[in-house]
């Protein structure tokens, strides 16, 4: 039903889509950006719906459950580091361990001799890790979704998007007279003419070294904003978690497996803890009164597999922005190939196409990539050839001869 809903609005449409970005840069807004955001209404949706928290193990002296589940929520839950590398038989869940008992029993051999402890103080006390981002993920969602549309906004208002309208012209224009055509095509011709003698044009310094090449440069800037974006994305989202590495962690969820009485904890529970320790202080009779209970986490265990999906994608928007950096670099540098790539894209090669590739400019081969990725190959050829007749009218009035009708 939603895709016959959408064909028929794409069919009323007077124009369709005209994009001057690749697939891969397109994968960061236009997939990853919707991505992050039904993540982060999906979360919204089980925290409304679902229990995020529940705590049990304090005394009856609170009266309301509620009040204990809302203070361990808001004051921060905890586990202890070293209680992920202990036996599983040892410990209730991953990273939850008993408080208060002996780091060493006194033994007694055989042969009546003791065994001694050391000092308490000799060891290191556990280290206890708070949870407190677990509580806003969706909020976390929500930033970094706008971060993938982010490099699409700065080169729309860096004049990225000028050419545009001038391609939406001729992609599917809304009139289908052949002179209305041709005075669109004409418009557009007319537009390139100026703009080749602005890229082309070599007597100054400004000229070459700056606006020859904006385009290109614009161009290079938008695709490392892509790539840098989404692996500081993953970095941020790494230095969220205190245990465990989201960096590997759909390398480490593939395959894993835990027998009985490993000291192996699974990443997932290292990333998303289902139980965790909550501690309660207010003040009593006798002074300030310590409470300490669990809590069950039953949100984390659909946070797991969100992030998990969110890992694998994120991943290949990052592949996908490093392929489309070379890409570029060997498209728009390398000549040869730009204009390979640009005869496959509109099936014509022609001595004045070449002429006009070579000597545009960088900015100038951006926008012919950019007409031959949007346009009809035939009409991509009318447009050229179009140009040309304008440039030669141009040279026969400056040189004083009539003009040829």
């Amino acid at each position: 039903m939603i895709y016959w809903v959408w064909a028929v609005f794409k069919r009323m449409a007077p124009f369709k889509v005209v994009s001057l970005d690749d697939r891969w840069d397109q994968m960061n807004r236009s997939f990853m950006m919707p991505l992050t955001m039904s993540f982060a209404y999906l979360i919204d949706y089980g925290i409304i719906a679902g229990s995020t928290i529940k705590c049990t193990g304090f005394e009856d002296s609170f009266r309301s459950d509620a009040f204990v589940d809302e203070y361990c929520w808001t004051q921060g839950i905890y586990t202890y580091r070293e209680a992920y590398d202990m036996q599983n038989t040892a410990i209730p869940y991953p990273g939850i361990m008993p408080e208060g008992i002996p780091n060493c029993i006194p033994l007694e051999r055989y042969d009546g001799a003791k065994i001694e402890c050391p000092n308490e103080e000799q060891y290191l006390k556990p280290t206890r890790v708070y949870h407190l981002w677990y509580q806003h993920i969706q909020l976390y969602f929500w930033l970094i979704c706008t971060l993938f549309y982010l490099p699409y906004m700065v080169g729309i208002c860096l004049g990225f998007n000028d050419t545009k309208p001038m391609i939406t012209l001729l992609h599917d224009p809304i009139t289908r007279d052949e002179d209305e055509l041709d005075a669109l095509l004409d418009k557009v011709a007319r537009t390139l003419r100026l703009r080749f003698d602005i890229y082309g044009d070599t007597r100054s310094w400004f000229n070459v070294l700056y606006r020859r090449h904006t385009m290109l440069y614009l161009l290079f800037f938008l695709k490392l904003q892509y790539l840098g974006f989404s692996v500081a994305i993953l970095a941020l989202t790494h230095k969220k978690f205190k245990v465990g590495s989201f960096l590997t962690y759909g390398f480490e969820w593939v395959g894993s497996s835990v027998p009985n009485g490993s000291t192996y904890t699974l990443i997932q529970h290292k990333l998303f803890p289902k139980m965790a320790a909550c501690e309660i202080r207010r003040w009593g009779a006798t002074g300030l009164d310590i409470h300490r209970g669990m809590c069950v986490l039953p949100q984390n265990v659909s946070n797991s597999y969100i992030f998990l999906v969110f890992w694998i994608f994120l991943m290949l928007t990052i592949v996908g922005n490093l392929i489309g950096c070379v890409l570029t670099v060997r498209q728009y540098l390398v000549k040869t190939d730009g204009y390979n790539k640009l005869v496959n894209c509109t099936f014509w090669n022609d001595w004045n196409l070449r002429h006009l590739y070579w000597n545009v400019g960088g900015s100038g081969r951006v926008i012919l990539h950019h007409l031959a990725d949007n346009l009809h190959p035939c009409t991509f050829e009318k447009l050229i050839r179009r140009y040309w007749w304008l440039k030669r009218n141009e040279f026969v009035q400056y040189n004083g001869h009539l003009k040829d009708s």
